[in-house]
């Protein structure tokens, strides 16, 4: 993302566990996790996390 962003567009565009931070009052930019005002807002990454599967994998389940 590319900023200025307010609070309330930060809210609902959703952040990252790993997206960076910068504002007035940050010595440099930083994990949006240590940020304790924005922890509520970072979406959680274990619902992206599917499992791809091998080309074994795929080859067994269009047999069966």
């Amino acid at each position: 993302m590319y900023g200025p962003y307010t609070l309330a567009s930060l809210k609902d565009k959703g952040l990252k566990p790993l997206d960076m931070v910068w504002f007035t009052g940050l010595a440099e930019w930083t994990l949006v996790t240590n940020v304790e005002v924005l922890v509520p807002y970072i979406q959680s990454t274990e619902t992206h996390n599917v499992k791809k599967k091998t080309l074994l994998e795929k080859v067994f389940s269009f047999l069966n």
